[in-house]
């Protein structure tokens, strides 16, 4: 988990990212609940709190991402096992 935490507050530190929640389960045990930096930081820095409520906005990339992946899955076009270096360049 340390590692996790460091690259997670670099990416804060470095501004790649304002903050972010953190939440991983094995079935019913959850391992890490953890909230990072802030929840915004414009035009006032927020900070990101365990009862923070995201917008709906928050929510897109994420779930239009994941359903456009299981569909591309769906049609053969990749599978669980594709390398994200198996589809782009990357330099």
């Amino acid at each position: 988990m340390i590692k996790i935490n460091k690259y997670i507050n670099t990416l804060i530190e470095q501004a790649f990212i304002p903050g972010m929640s953190l939440l991983v389960a094995k079935g019913n045990d959850i391992i890490i609940d953890e909230v990072y930096g802030y929840k915004s930081i414009y035009p006032d820095k927020i900070e990101l709190k365990q009862d923070s409520i995201y917008d709906l906005a928050s929510l897109t990339k994420p779930l239009i991402t994941s359903l456009l992946t299981l569909k591309t899955i769906e049609n053969g076009e990749l599978s669980f096992e594709t390398k994200v270096s198996d589809i782009c360049d990357f330099p």
